[in-house]
């Protein structure tokens, strides 16, 4: 596709690989998804499919080669036309995944990957660098959009780390976690199995199955901070979730900061303060879980077996 002054229109540029790409025209993709997509089917049959990158740009106006304009619109059809397409042709229908997921594709796509930043002026990737008094993650897509589009997770984990530590903030952490109880998404993880892959399944699982294809029917702010929110779903859900520095005390649980307690039916979960010890724990009619990580004086955190 072009611009208006007959250049050719860049997307991505692959700094490790030294490699530019472009803008293809959207009525000229079908022909690469069939044969793709066919390979894909009798490889090995998948039963959702993703696609990377492609929802994480709102569809567009673009010029052709010779000069015609085409509207956003038409960009907006096409790109659904391809996703149903693909739904249809694996069959079963099959759930249609894609980054970041632009909600101009709702309907037409199933879910995509989420990508929570958050605003820090002086951040040096995937941050929002707006200048402001105080900012904090708030749940606003999934009020819209939580029964109709399936985010997952709160972001690739160096993404929402955004530079700061690992321990305290890549995709096992309280502090990621609690971003996707505050919105009810499905947890994702960094990696394809290990020790945290489990615990956070025995942790999350039950609880945002329980939140599933549920609404949001409000967001509080609990004495007007930003970092204390509670959440009320429409089944009779709630969720509270402290994000400041200060514990808070709610429902007889003293939540950390990155804490919360979530009850949803015969579902509970939390992350909270048991006098010294920071604790995880889960309860649904499927399963018991409990994780402690005792905090010594030195600081540091020793992580205890959970059951």
């Amino acid at each position: 596709m072009f611009r208006q002054n007959g250049t050719p229109y860049r997307a991505w540029f692959n700094y490790g690989r030294e490699a530019q790409a472009y803008r293809a025209r959207p009525d000229r993709l079908m022909p690469y998804v069939k044969r793709n997509v066919g390979l894909a089917k009798e490889g090995f049959a998948p039963s959702a499919y993703f696609i990377d990158v492609w929802s994480s740009a709102a569809p567009y106006d673009y010029w052709t080669s010779d000069g015609k304009l085409v509207d956003r619109r038409e960009t907006q059809r096409v790109w659904g036309s391809v996703f149903a397409w693909i739904r249809d042709y694996l069959g079963d229908d099959a759930p249609q995944i894609s980054e970041a997921g632009h909600d101009k594709l709702i309907g037409w796509l199933d879910g995509g990957q989420a990508q929570q930043l958050r605003v820090d002026p002086d951040g040096k990737t995937f941050t929002w660098k707006i200048q402001c008094a105080d900012s904090e993650r708030i749940p606003w897509i999934d009020v819209a959009w939580h029964d109709k589009f399936i985010l997952h997770g709160a972001g690739y984990e160096g993404r929402y780390q955004g530079g700061l530590d690992q321990r305290e903030h890549g995709g096992y952490s309280d502090d990621y976690l609690t971003t996707e109880v505050l919105s009810g998404r499905p947890p994702m993880v960094p990696q394809a199995f290990n020790r945290d892959v489990v615990r956070v399944h025995w942790l999350l699982n039950d609880a945002m199955k329980a939140l599933a294809l549920d609404r949001i029917d409000a967001v509080e702010f609990a004495g007007n901070d930003i970092h204390r929110q509670r959440v009320k779903w429409e089944r009779g859900a709630e969720v509270w979730v402290n994000r400041g520095k200060e514990p808070w005390s709610v429902e007889g649980h003293t939540l950390p900061q990155y804490g919360f307690y979530l009850r949803a039916g015969g579902t509970e979960a939390a992350i909270e303060l048991r006098g010294r010890e920071r604790v995880e724990w889960s309860r649904s009619r499927e399963r018991r879980y409990e994780g402690g990580r005792l905090t010594m004086a030195s600081g540091q955190v020793m992580e205890l077996p959970g059951k």
